[in-house]
């Protein structure tokens, strides 16, 4: 199975139409990759799909980058 870093990029780079090597753990969703609050939910939803776990709106609202959201999801992920 794929490590967590890995999911997630695939899963960034596909929503954003991007290549993975762009969705590092520095990149900044908004500044970066140019993410609004729509990109933000549909990435939350495709993450609690991906882990199969929930992500409150409140802790989505304070993913600023992909490390945040890689510390996350090692933090409350059971499929690592």
């Amino acid at each position: 199975m794929k490590d967590i870093a890995t999911r997630v990029q695939a899963l960034v780079a596909a929503h954003f139409g991007i290549e993975q090597a762009r969705v590092t753990p520095q990149a900044a969703l908004v500044a970066d990759l140019g993410a609004n609050s729509l990109d933000v939910v549909e990435i939350t939803m495709g993450l609690e799909q991906e882990f199969d776990l929930a992500i409150s709106d409140a802790v989505a609202e304070e993913f600023q980058t992909i490390g945040d959201i890689e510390a996350f999801l090692h933090r409350h992920s059971s499929t690592q």
